[in-house]
């Protein structure tokens, strides 16, 4: 994603807004009670986008007219960071799972925060290949871990790609400032915290031979 791309990073913004409106459950569902939510999320989504841009992580897939059809949002996960309020926009909730970080704080961490490929462009790949090209930017800019939240059926690839759970978070049980916003929402039920070596991931999304290019 580029900076000096106004019109990119407006297109990035709109289809993670859309993503988590339409296809994240809990989002989905916070729209649907609460009529000022869409624009919220609309504008953290957009905003999100313009910090993503600066930091360079973030690659995107075009479409031959032009438009971003799919995206890995990426940002340096920051270990100090306070959970965010879920009203926030922030669909999968943002949590560090305590004490289970251990020794990974240490480490300069990549967050992949999000990822969506447009539904008319789903099954052909693009989603791995997307993820490799996060790990890889992350790479040339030092870093050596990434860490990533998942609540939808993507963790199980992430899982046989390497990443390991080291963390998990009830839905229901998610307290915020001594209420639990979540407590009714059947699905989904868990979020998990994945991580892993970006060297190790990468290998196995493109094979050893990238490292050579």
């Amino acid at each position: 994603m580029d900076p000096n791309e106004p019109e990119e990073i407006r297109q990035v913004g709109a289809l993670m807004a859309e993503t988590f409106l339409l296809r994240e459950p809990v989002s989905h569902a916070l729209a649907t009670s609460n009529p000022k939510f869409p624009a919220a999320l609309r504008a953290y989504s957009q905003a999100f986008s313009e910090a993503c841009a600066v930091s360079g992580l973030t690659p995107i897939a075009k479409a031959a007219d032009g438009a971003v059809v799919g995206l890995i949002m990426a940002e340096h996960w920051d270990s100090t960071k306070e959970p965010g309020p879920p009203a926030a926009g922030d669909g999968a909730v943002r949590c560090n799972g305590s004490g289970a970080l251990g020794d990974y704080k240490e480490s300069k961490v990549v967050e992949l925060t999000m990822g969506t490929v447009r539904p008319d462009f789903e099954g052909a790949g693009l989603a791995d290949r997307l993820v490799f090209l996060a790990l890889l930017n992350a790479y040339q800019h030092g870093y050596d871990q990434v860490m990533t939240k998942s609540t939808s059926n993507s963790r199980l690839s992430l899982k046989r790609a390497g990443f390991v759970m080291i963390a998990e978070l009830s839905y229901q049980e998610y307290e915020y400032q001594g209420e639990r916003p979540f407590q009714s929402i059947e699905y989904p039920l868990i979020i998990q915290l994945l991580w892993g070596d970006i060297l190790s991931l990468a290998d196995t999304y493109q094979g050893p031979a990238w490292r050579l290019q």
